[in-house]
């Protein structure tokens, strides 16, 4: 549930430009998860979840994201 409020407070952001985002970037799942970049990155080469690589960047679909979240919080 906190997630998901910090979901909104994400989504409210991206109101602002006129594209919005259906994915999270590195950063973003950081301050979602309260966790360190190593810890974030070392979720991403885990696979827990879809992951996006173009380049060098990564980008998380948030619904895959969130699906994954629910799962663990479950357990």
């Amino acid at each position: 549930m906190v997630m998901r409020m910090e979901n909104e407070k994400l989504n409210n952001t991206n109101k602002n430009s006129n594209i919005s985002s259906e994915v999270y970037t590195v950063a973003e799942i950081q301050k979602l998860l309260n966790i360190s970049k190593n810890v974030a990155y070392d979720l991403i080469k885990e696979k827990s979840f879809p992951v996006i690589k173009i380049k060098s960047t990564f980008r998380i679909p948030k619904k895959a994201f969130h699906e994954w979240l629910d799962k663990i919080g479950t357990k």
